[in-house]
């Protein structure tokens, strides 16, 4: 019962009276959402170049680094170019138009394992 009353003392000194009440945010804003999954990938992306760079040497590292920099940026031209044939904005819609309902469900699938992982 003492060490009760010692650990309800202490509670009192070390917070404060006025906490506000806990408010819960409506919504993440779609610019959040897309930094948060932004860091996710290249903070994964960052821990494997160590590995990568010290298995390949510097000078095989900096040949793939080169190669994957270029798929990357062809791969984000193709998007751009499909979305404004196409008028779509969603990977979702890009995947229902090119394979219909198996594109769409594809496209669903990887960009949930994507955002989990």
């Amino acid at each position: 019962m003492g060490s009760e009353l010692h650990d309800s003392a202490l509670e009192e000194q070390l917070l404060p009276r006025d906490i506000p009440p806990h408010q819960e945010s409506s919504r993440a804003s779609f610019a959040s959402s897309v930094f948060n999954v932004t860091h996710a990938i290249m903070g994964s992306g960052i821990l494997g170049l160590a590995f990568v760079m010290a298995n390949t040497g510097i000078i095989g590292f900096s040949v793939l680094l080169l190669i994957v920099a270029l798929l990357a940026a062809y791969s984000i031209h193709l998007l751009l170019e499909l979305c404004q044939q196409t008028a779509l904005t969603s990977y979702e819609d890009l995947g229902f138009c090119a394979f219909k309902t198996t594109g769409k469900v594809i496209s669903d699938v990887l960009l949930s394992c994507c955002i989990q992982a």
